[in-house]
């Protein structure tokens, strides 16, 4: 089971991250994925742009250069391509993230870094045209709702 960490992997080492699970699973085993998992690309970038900028506030060039939200395709493709089988979305569900949270966790010494990412949320038109990002018209805060996904694949069983 991966939770919520393979949006941490670059897209080159994503084949060989699903190939190794797949090695080490004995046939019939069960590969369960919660994470991230987008259907639509230009949400998916509009989300990137955001997080990159996080992650630069807070001195992160690894995760800048490195992170990588797959949409669901790529997922299901690269899961295929390693051999599982019977892949499918056991569940949907929204990641909440509250800039109220990502301020105290982040940046409690420097709230004010904070602007530049609802200066970003602002510029997300496809993520806000999808009620994606909630930004409060009275208040510094936003709320984001990201799509996630449980998805499980099965090692077949050796005939």
């Amino acid at each position: 089971m991966i939770k919520s960490g393979n949006h941490e992997i670059p897209f080159a080492k994503q084949f060989q991250l699903y190939k190794s699970i797949f090695n080490v699973l004995k046939p019939g085993g069960v590969f369960i994925n919660l994470g991230f998992l987008f259907s639509n690309q230009r949400e998916r970038e509009e989300f990137t742009q955001i997080t990159r900028i996080k992650d630069n506030l807070i001195g992160a060039t690894d995760s800048v250069i490195n992170r990588y939200f797959l949409l669901r395709h790529e997922l299901y493709s690269l899961l295929h391509e390693v051999g599982f089988t019977s892949i499918g979305c056991e569940i949907t569900f929204d990641y909440s993230i509250h800039s109220d949270i990502v301020k105290k966790e982040y940046f409690p010494t420097n709230p004010n870094a904070i602007k530049d990412i609802f200066t970003a949320q602002q510029q997300a038109k496809t993520l806000l045209k999808n009620n994606r990002i909630e930004l409060s018209k009275t208040a510094n805060s936003s709320s984001m709702y990201l799509p996630g996904e449980i998805t499980v694949a099965t090692k077949p069983k050796v005939s």
